[in-house]
Parts: structure tokens; C-alpha cells; sequence
């Protein structure tokens, strides 16, 4: 089975930089993803809108990598509230026990 690389189509609106994914994003895609995360900031974008509307797939090392990139840039100062991903990781607890 042949995979299919994620697209990454980025916009810019004045202070703004939309990265807008399609297809699977899994571990084959983890570096153009952090390629344009990395040029977003060289952009000096104020605020980062990350669009997963038309991903069809996420498996566990994107949801860490989206996990990583959230806490990096609220250190950073980035306006950082991302819902969905807040939803996901919500909804992924409620399905596994955590061991202390």
C-alpha cells in the first residue's frame, strides 16, 4: 500500500500564518511539518492558525508532535489556544487508564 504525503498549503494574512494540512499526517510527515512551523516563526507571524479540516488521518507521533509544538510556542509567547487539539487529547484519556 502506497502512502500518501501530507499537503501543506500555507496563507498569510498580515500578522496571521494559516497552515492548512491534507491527507495522513503521521510520523512520515513530521518534518515539512516542522519545516513550516520553523518558517512561520522566521515570518514573525503573530498568530498561527493550524487547519486540520481535510486530515484524514493522525496517528500518535502527530498528536505528540502537534503536543510539543503547542507547549513550545506558548513559552515562546505565541497566542497558543488550540481547542481541537485540547478535545483530542481529552477524548484519548477517556479511553486509556493512566498508570501512576
Amino acid at each position: 500500500m502506497e502512502h500518501a504525503a501530507m499537503l501543506i498549503t500555507v496563507r498569510q494574512r498580515q500578522h496571521i500564518v494559516i497552515l492548512e494540512l491534507s491527507g495522513r499526517f503521521d510520523f512520515r510527515s513530521s518534518k515539512p511539518f516542522q519545516n513550516a512551523l520553523l518558517d512561520a516563526q522566521q515570518e514573525m507571524a503573530r498568530y498561527l492558525v493550524i487547519d486540520l479540516a481535510k486530515v484524514s488521518f493522525i496517528d500518535s507521533a502527530a498528536l505528540g508532535l502537534l503536543s510539543m509544538w503547542h507547549t513550545r510556542l506558548r513559552e515562546e509567547g505565541c497566542c497558543c489556544d488550540w481547542p481541537v487539539l485540547r478535545d483530542m487529547c481529552t477524548r484519548c484519556s477517556s479511553c486509556f487508564a493512566l498508570a501512576s
